[in-house]
């Protein structure tokens, strides 16, 4: 049954592969979501800002051979104001009109930066073209402190410098989500909030992010995903139920815009998105 959602409020993230080969065929087999009308498409960083040529090269060949609207992340992390102008004109020229502003993964081995928080990276961002531009916030409070509050106050600034929507960090319990929507909204209720959706296919995976994010994990989540034969190959039918009830939950809380975190999983995306339709 579907959740009658439209599909112009829903946008998916992507990741580029190491190897080349591997993003050619992702840039062909993407097409399976031309023509359905989402919001856009957007494509991250490796780990640690590690593979940020293959975000531009990849995000280029999608352009090229397809009609899907785009969004390329921007970190903080090792860049300067040069970098950030020269690749926005790029990107704005070949026509991928929305960023994802991201404070980033902080590298092992760091340059100079002329950006230190997210709310620097809008601002310049704003100043350059009309893009859109989408930012992070995490509903259980940041990895590195677990105040709500200030989260709220570090994402609100965010707004105050350009920010259009918020994306949140994955979560498992929809209700850390509802609690700081409805907080926020107390008294900016201008302020968009997206929540982020993962289709999980490898639990243990998931589980060393959540770890690494301090995610919590109801432990009805954790049984249902080590009740597989194999942890790390969850069935498809199980990852979509349990991101379509996330959805359900979350609809029937007045939410109507999400982004799903497909893992590069195109078939199984292609799946959700029927239901939620």
């Amino acid at each position: 049954m579907g959740l009658g959602l439209e599909y112009q409020n829903i946008s998916l993230e992507i990741f580029p592969f190491v190897k080349e080969k591997n993003n050619v065929a992702l840039s062909n087999n993407i097409k399976i979501f031309e023509n359905i009308g989402l919001k856009f498409i957007s494509v991250t960083y490796g780990a640690s800002g590690s593979i940020q040529n293959n975000t531009l090269s990849l995000l280029t060949k999608i352009s090229k051979k397809t009609s899907l609207n785009l969004a390329a992340h921007l970190t903080c992390v090792n860049s300067n104001q040069h970098f950030i102008k020269k690749i926005l004109n790029y990107y704005w020229s070949n026509n991928i009109k929305n960023i994802v502003a991201l404070g980033g993964d902080r590298p092992k081995v760091s340059i100079r930066s002329d950006y230190n928080y997210a709310y620097q990276l809008v601002k310049d961002i704003k100043e350059n073209n009309k893009f859109n531009i989408s930012v992070a916030f995490h509903p259980e409070g940041h990895p590195n402190d677990k105040d709500i509050v200030k989260e709220i106050n570090n994402l609100k600034i965010k707004f105050d410098y350009g920010a259009d929507q918020g994306i949140s960090q994955f979560f498992f319990n929809a209700d850390h989500f509802i609690k700081f929507r409805d907080k926020i909204n107390k008294k900016h209720p201008h302020i968009k909030l997206i929540p982020g959706i993962i289709l999980i296919s490898n639990f243990e995976m998931i589980e060393r992010f959540a770890l690494k994010c301090k995610t919590h994990i109801p432990e009805k989540d954790r049984k249902l995903f080590n009740s597989t034969k194999d942890n790390k190959n969850v069935s498809d039918k199980i990852s979509i139920e349990h991101a379509y009830n996330l959805c359900l939950k979350l609809k029937s809380e007045g939410i109507t815009d999400f982004h799903i975190y497909t893992l590069n999983k195109f078939p199984m995306t292609l799946k959700l998105l029927k239901m939620l339709k």
